[in-house]
C-alpha cells in the first residue's frame, strides 16, 4: 500500500508557478480586454479555476471598496482617483522616456517625429512634456503644408541619390554626389547630401591602391630566361605556316 502511495507521489506533476505580474495581466485579459474566462485560460494555457482566482483576487479591492463606499469619505474618494490617474499618468511617461530618452538631445524637428509615431498610443500632451517640446510648436510643424512638401522632396531626392551612388559602383561621396545632382537640375548642398546618404546608409568603397609586385631596380643576378628559345621556335612555325598558306591560296 505505502508502495502504490510513493509511486503516486511520484507520478504527480509539480504545480506550476506563475509570478504577480503574469496573474495580473492574465485577470486583465478578463477585465479589460473582454475575454471570457475560458477563452483566457485557453489563450495562456491555465486552468479555468485559476483564472477565476486571479479575476477574482484582480477585483476584489474595488468591489470591497464599492459595498463599503459609505466608509469613504467624498475627499477620500477623489484623492483615490486622482492618485489612480497619476499613477497612470507616471506610467505612460515612464513607457515614453524608455522608448525616447536617446531623442532627448537631437534636434527638435527630430523628437516631432517621435512624437507623430506614438501619438496613436500616447496623449500628445503628454509626449510633448516628456521630450521637452511645446505643444503649440509640435502642432505648427505637424500641419506646416511646407514641411510636408519638403518630406516628399526629399523622398524623391533619396531615389536619386540610391540611383546615381550605385551606377557608379558605389565610389560617389558627398562631393561628387553633390556636383552630380546640381548638374541634372537638383539643389542639394554637400552636408545635405551627407545627411541624406547617412539615413539611407551608404558607405562610399574606395578603390585599392595599386601595389607593384615586380622590383627591376637591382643589382642582383638575374636568372636566364629559359623558354626563350621556345618561343623563337613557336614564331617560326607560325612564319612558316603564314608562308605555306600563302603560297596555297595564290596557286589556286
Amino acid at each position: 500500500m505505502s508502495l502504490e502511495v510513493n509511486m503516486s507521489n511520484e507520478n504527480k506533476q509539480p504545480k506550476p508557478k506563475y509570478t504577480l505580474e503574469f496573474k495580473q495581466d492574465a485577470a486583465k485579459l478578463v477585465l479589460k480586454n473582454g475575454y471570457t474566462r475560458q477563452r483566457a485560460a485557453d489563450h495562456l494555457g491555465v486552468s479555468l479555476s485559476a483564472i477565476s482566482r486571479w479575476v477574482k483576487a484582480e477585483k476584489g479591492p474595488e468591489e470591497k471598496a464599492i459595498k463599503n463606499h459609505s466608509v469613504l469619505n467624498l475627499s477620500a474618494h477623489d484623492e483615490l482617483i486622482h492618485l489612480r490617474k497619476e499613477n497612470e499618468q507616471l506610467r505612460m511617461e515612464r513607457e515614453i522616456l524608455k522608448k525616447g530618452r536617446s531623442l532627448l538631445c537631437e534636434r527638435s524637428r527630430i523628437r516631432y517625429a517621435f512624437i507623430r509615431e506614438q501619438q496613436k498610443t500616447y496623449p500628445v500632451t503628454t509626449l510633448c512634456r516628456v521630450m521637452k517640446v511645446s505643444t503649440s510648436a509640435y502642432y505648427a510643424w505637424a500641419n506646416n503644408p511646407d514641411r510636408q512638401n519638403k518630406t516628399k522632396e526629399e523622398a524623391e531626392l533619396k531615389e536619386k541619390i540610391k540611383q546615381i551612388f550605385y551606377d557608379n559602383k558605389q565610389v560617389y561621396g558627398s562631393r561628387r554626389m553633390s556636383d552630380a545632382l546640381n548638374k541634372i537640375g537638383l539643389k542639394a548642398g554637400r552636408y545635405k547630401v551627407v545627411r541624406l546618404m547617412a539615413e539611407l546608409g551608404l558607405k562610399v568603397r574606395y578603390p585599392k591602391k595599386f601595389k607593384v609586385t615586380t622590383d627591376s631596380d637591382h643589382n642582383d643576378a638575374i636568372s636566364p630566361n629559359k623558354l626563350e628559345h621556345v618561343w623563337n621556335a613557336f614564331v617560326s612555325i607560325a612564319e612558316a605556316i603564314k608562308q605555306m598558306t600563302t603560297f596555297y591560296y595564290e596557286r589556286v
